[in-house]
C-alpha cells in the first residue's frame, strides 16, 4: 500500500493547520493509502495538543523508506532540518508565514520568529518534490522563491459540523443585538482595529445597536490587545466590542449563525479560514481584498478598497437591507463554498502526488 504521511512542528485541536492535517489524514485513508500524522516532542504540555500523533523520529526510521512526507510549514521549527537530513521525498504545503514587520515594536519574539521562518523556508526549495501554497497567492510566492513545481491545495476544512450545527446558548446571546464578527487570532496582520473603526461607522451610518464580536486568541500579543481596547474607549464602543477569546467550534459555529455580517479587515492572509467558514454558514462578507483573500472568496463577498469606512458601512448597510443583493450575495458564497468542499480539495490533491508514485494508479 502507498504511504503518505504528513509532518508538523506540533498536532492541536482547535487549530486551523491541525484541523486541516486530520482532515487530509482522514481522507488519504478513506481512498485507500496508509497515512499518518508525526509531530515533535513537546517540551511542555498543551490542553489541547492531540495525542494521536506519532513522534517524528519514527517517520525518520527506515521503515518509513519510500513514504511521500506532507511537510506542513508556517513557522520556523527543528522539523525542517530534521526533514531536510532524512532520504524521505518531501512536499510542502505552505501556509504562508506573517512578514515580521507585523510584530515590530509589539512582540520582539513574534518578529523574530516570524523572521526565521522567512530564512528558513528557501531551505526546502531544493528538497521538495512539489510545493504546494493554500490559495494562489502562496504559490506566486513560492515560485518567486524558486520552488519547482508548485501548485495549489486550497484548506481542507470539513464543512459537515458548519451544515450540521444545532443552536446553542451563545447563538442566543449574540442574536440579542445586530452583531458584525471577525475571527482569528488577535494580531496586527489582521488590522482589529480598522475592524472596530468600521463598526464605529456603521453605527453612526446604518444602525446605531451594532455591535463588534472577535473571536480568537487576544491572549498571546497583549500589547496590541491593550491599544485595540483604548482604542474600543476612544470611540466610546466600550458597550460594543466584545472580545470573545478562544472558543469551542460549537460556540463558533453559533457565532457565524447569528452574527448579521463577517467583516475582515486583515491585510496579510495565506488562506483565511474564517471567509470560508462565513460562507458555509451563509454569512454576509465584507471584505477587504488583500493578499489571499480574492483568492478564497473567488467571486463572492463584498470585496471592498480602499478602507474607506463610511462607505464601507453604507455598502454594508445597503447590501443587508436590500433581499435580492442579499439572496444573489449569499447564493455566490454557497457556490464558492461547495467549489472549496473538502472532497474535491482531497481529489486534488491524491491527483498531484500521483506523478511523485512510481505507480501512480495506486492512488486511483
Amino acid at each position: 500500500m502507498t504511504s503518505v504521511h504528513q509532518a508538523v512542528p506540533v498536532l492541536l485541536h482547535a487549530d486551523a493547520i491541525g484541523d486541516e492535517t486530520r482532515a487530509i489524514r482522514d481522507g488519504l485513508r478513506r481512498r485507500g493509502l496508509d497515512s499518518e500524522i508525526f509531530m515533535l516532542p513537546q517540551e511542555r504540555a498543551q490542553p489541547n495538543l492531540d495525542a494521536s500523533a506519532r513522534p517524528l523520529a519514527e517517520l525518520l526510521t527506515g521503515a518509513n523508506r519510500g513514504a511521500i512526507v506532507l511537510y506542513h510549514y508556517a513557522l520556523a521549527s527543528q522539523a525542517t532540518q530534521l526533514l531536510l537530513d532524512s532520504p524521505l521525498p518531501l512536499v510542502l504545503i505552505h501556509h504562508n508565514v506573517t512578514p515580521a514587520h507585523w510584530f515590530h515594536m509589539i512582540d520582539p519574539a513574534h518578529e523574530a520568529g516570524m523572521a526565521a521562518a522567512a530564512t528558513d523556508l528557501p531551505l526546502l526549495r531544493d528538497r521538495t518534490s512539489l510545493a504546494l501554497g493554500d490559495s494562489e497567492y502562496t504559490r506566486d510566492e513560492l515560485e518567486a522563491l524558486g520552488f519547482f513545481p508548485t501548485g495549489v491545495l486550497p484548506i481542507v476544512l470539513d464543512q459537515a459540523p458548519y451544515h450540521e450545527h444545532r443552536a446553542g446558548p451563545l447563538h442566543r446571546e449574540i442574536t440579542v443585538a445586530p452583531t458584525l464578527l471577525t475571527v482569528g487570532r488577535v494580531a496586527p496582520n489582521k488590522c482589529i482595529e480598522d475592524c472596530i473603526r468600521l463598526l464605529a461607522a456603521y453605527r453612526v451610518g446604518v444602525d446605531s445597536r451594532a455591535r463588534l464580536w472577535i473571536v480568537g486568541d487576544a491572549d498571546r500579543l497583549p500589547v496590541y490587545r491593550d491599544a485595540l481596547t483604548r482604542l474600543v474607549s476612544r470611540l466610546g464602543l466600550d458597550d460594543a466590542v466584545h472580545f470573545a477569546g478562544r472558543v469551542t467550534q460549537q460556540d463558533l459555529i453559533d457565532c457565524y449563525r447569528g452574527a448579521i455580517a463577517y467583516v475582515s479587515m486583515s491585510e496579510h492572509e495565506g488562506f483565511c479560514v474564517p471567509l470560508l467558514e462565513a460562507m458555509v454558514c451563509e454569512l454576509p462578507i465584507l471584505a477587504h481584498p488583500s493578499t489571499a483573500v480574492p483568492f478564497t472568496l473567488g467571486g463572492a463577498g463584498l470585496q471592498v478598497s480602499p478602507k474607506d469606512f463610511p462607505l464601507m458601512a453604507e455598502a454594508l448597510g445597503l447590501l443587508l437591507g436590500d433581499a435580492v443583493l442579499l439572496a444573489d450575495h449569499l447564493e455566490r458564497g454557497r457556490r464558492r463554498a461547495a467549489e472549496l468542499a473538502p472532497e474535491r480539495s482531497l481529489d486534488h490533491l491524491v491527483d498531484l502526488l500521483a506523478p511523485l508514485h512510481a505507480s501512480p494508479e495506486s492512488f486511483r
